[in-house]
């Protein structure tokens, strides 16, 4: 089988580098990940050795970490926990929902040729969506949203998750 054509990508929000394996396997190469949490990057540079991994808020690290390289795909996987219904009637953190409108610093500034934005389905019945989405199509994009279950793709479990596509 032939590979597909090699294009680059950052992932931020990288989590252990779960979206960035699919985009690995495409032919993709991280060239930036981002995470909060230590024990997710360590894992994701296990993974993904050649990796710039940035243990720390996407909100503190700037897009021109990889000023001067071309980035193909932007991965992005805002914080869910404060869109997502498992958090019941707890009160939401509009900061933590917030932390989708930092994506948006590093489309205009890096330009990619493809966004993917992965969330929890409640994302969108969230205020601020349409806000999100104006802004990428204000940027030039033009968007796509999906809500895919897992079981549908082989996974032993039924997790549901909103991916908006830009192009």
């Amino acid at each position: 089988m032939a590979r597909s054509a090699q294009f680059s990508f950052v992932d931020l929000f990288c989590g252990g580098g779960f979206g960035a394996r699919g985009a690995s396997s495409a032919g993709g190469t991280p060239l930036l990940s981002v995470d909060l949490w230590d024990i997710a990057t360590a894992t994701y540079k296990r993974n993904f050795s050649t990796a710039d991994v940035r243990t720390d808020k996407v909100e503190n690290v700037s897009p021109r970490a990889v000023s001067g390289r071309r980035v193909d795909l932007l991965l992005t996987s805002p914080e869910c926990t404060n869109h997502t219904h498992a958090r019941g009637s707890r009160p939401r953190n509009e900061a933590s929902r917030d932390t989708a409108f930092s994506s948006l610093e590093w489309v205009d500034s890096i330009k990619p040729r493809w966004i993917v934005m992965e969330n929890v389905p409640n994302m969108k019945s969230w205020t601020r969506y349409a806000e999100l989405r104006n802004e990428l199509m204000a940027l030039g994009y033009g968007i796509s949203e999906n809500v895919l279950c897992s079981s549908s793709f082989g996974v032993p479990q039924r997790r549901r998750r909103l991916f908006v596509t830009a192009d």
